[in-house]
């Protein structure tokens, strides 16, 4: 694995979750999602098809709740305001993962997630809102990796820089039937397969001028 060169280029990577407090609507159908959390496992850059470059050592978990907290929080570098140098190399792309639970071992430096992703199984994901205007919580017992291209490929030199990403998704996509009029209940147990497959398409990303933070 490559090792860090000075002069540091900086890499700002964030996550941004949309819809959050807004009502979807569909027929007669209404959801509404009040607070999303997930955990973000280790992520890594490629750089060549054998060599790549892990982006952090730690997983932690990412919460969107209300107006207050909606936008964009960092993945990278983590905490935020911690330097983030990479060595020189054309990068080709960026794995992204959302992983369960168990798979964090316990001695993780600062991985402390919320109870409620062990309370009765092991959770990548927990989604508190209402549908129809009946509380529900949906949780994601599954991991989802993404593996985002750079077109064009991220060339980093020695020249100091700042390379800034978003990764961003909306909740929308996440509860749209194969009917796109119609929503998907996540209360019901046979819809769940259908949202994990909605999960795992719905995240995007895009190099960006700047990365907005709030500071969380």
């Amino acid at each position: 694995m490559p090792e860090a060169s000075e002069p540091a280029s900086q890499l700002v990577i964030g996550v941004q979750v949309n819809d959050i407090d807004s009502t979807l609507k569909a027929d007669n159908d209404s959801l509404t999602v009040e607070e999303i959390r997930f955990i973000h496992g280790k992520s890594f850059f490629t750089i060549s098809e054998d060599s790549t470059i892990q982006l952090t050592g730690r997983a932690h978990q990412l919460s969107y709740k209300g107006t207050t907290r909606q936008g964009t929080q960092l993945i990278y570098p983590f905490p935020p305001g911690a330097p983030s140098p990479f060595p020189e190399g054309v990068y080709q792309g960026l794995t992204f993962k959302i992983v369960r639970a168990e798979s964090v071992s316990d001695d993780t430096p600062g991985f402390d997630p919320d109870p409620a992703f062990t309370n009765g199984g092991n959770y990548s994901i927990i989604i508190n809102g209402t549908y129809n205007d009946k509380d529900f919580t949906f949780k994601a017992s599954k991991g989802f990796e993404y593996n985002f291209k750079f077109t064009p490929p991220v060339s980093v030199s020695s020249e100091a820089k700042v390379y800034r990403f978003l990764i961003s998704t909306d909740l929308s996509d996440w509860f749209k039937a194969e009917n796109a009029d119609a929503l998907l209940d996540p209360s019901i147990d046979e819809n769940k397969t259908l949202i994990y497959d909605n999960i795992q398409s719905a995240f995007t990303i895009e190099q960006v001028s700047s990365v907005p933070d709030d500071g969380n």
